[in-house]
């Protein structure tokens, strides 16, 4: 039974007082809609995490009684988490998870990288001392966990940096970016061993990115945050080799730079 995570307040008159009194009472529709949003969170922890292995078919029924939670409210998740291109539907009660290919991380950074250096000039210019407070402050929770040898840790701060880095560009735009963030974060989870070892240049990057915003350098952290990005992702396909043949750190770099506006292509060259 879940516990309702809204109540509907309505009045009605007190028969004997002919005063009017407010009854709270949990409505079956909040019942259902916290059922449906914690089928979701379980359904899509399960497939970032890779608990349920990418490329692999399974029953839903076996997914739904993995996960704990109940028919309807799994079928709505499932329908939300497939809008997400996290999971593939099939017929005869399937249903399928992703495989991790290289290809799809290229055209996902792509994407990112063009919503996310449009969100950067339209947010850094924005931020102020308070702001910048927090993203010191996430850099410190990242070394923390590092160098304390949490690295299972590291994400939460590491998600939490870019999200502030980005938000004030708006909540259209960001609930956008954060679905191809969760994307790319399947790969990460997937390789969190190997790269591992690439984390001190990413530190250097989330450094230089910070840098630049506090300068008040909107298209130098433009620059910095696309170098973090092809960087990151060049580790991820050299590690992607043995599980996918396909996988080319050359072909990642030629594609995120083919689509890049030439200026910054220009700077993004110079920094590296």
């Amino acid at each position: 039974m879940w516990t309702p995570l809204a109540y509907l307040k309505s009045g009605r008159v007190d028969h004997c007082t002919g005063i009017e009194v407010s009854v709270t009472v949990a409505t079956e529709r909040d019942d259902r809609a916290l059922g449906v949003s914690e089928a979701r969170a379980r359904l899509r922890q399960a497939v970032l995490r890779t608990e349920l292995r990418p490329g692999t078919v399974y029953a839903q029924d076996e997914v739904r009684k993995l996960l704990d939670v109940g028919r309807t409210p799994f079928r709505e998740a499932l329908r939300m988490v497939q809008m997400e291109n996290l999971i593939d539907i099939l017929p005869n009660g399937r249903l399928r998870i992703p495989p991790l290919v290289m290809d799809d991380v290229t055209h996902v950074q792509i994407a990112r990288i063009a919503l996310e250096t449009a969100a950067a000039r339209a947010s850094v210019p924005k931020l102020g001392p308070e702001d910048f407070a927090h993203l010191e402050g996430f850099m410190a929770q990242m070394s923390h966990y590092l160098s304390s040898d949490h690295f299972d840790r590291v994400e939460t701060p590491h998600l939490e940096f870019h999200h502030a880095l980005l938000a004030k560009a708006g909540p259209t735009i960001l609930m956008k970016i954060e679905e191809l963030s969760d994307r790319v974060r399947r790969y990460r989870w997937a390789h969190s061993v190997e790269l591992r070892s690439g984390w001190p240049n990413r530190t250097a990057e989330h450094r230089a990115i910070l840098d630049a915003v506090i300068a008040c350098d909107v298209e130098g952290a433009v620059a910095q945050l696309v170098r973090h990005y092809l960087e990151s992702g060049l580790l991820l396909a050299e590690f992607m080799k043995e599980s996918d043949p396909d996988s080319s750190p050359e072909r990642f770099e030629e594609a995120i730079l083919a689509s890049l506006a030439p200026s910054v292509r220009t700077a993004v060259r110079k920094l590296r």
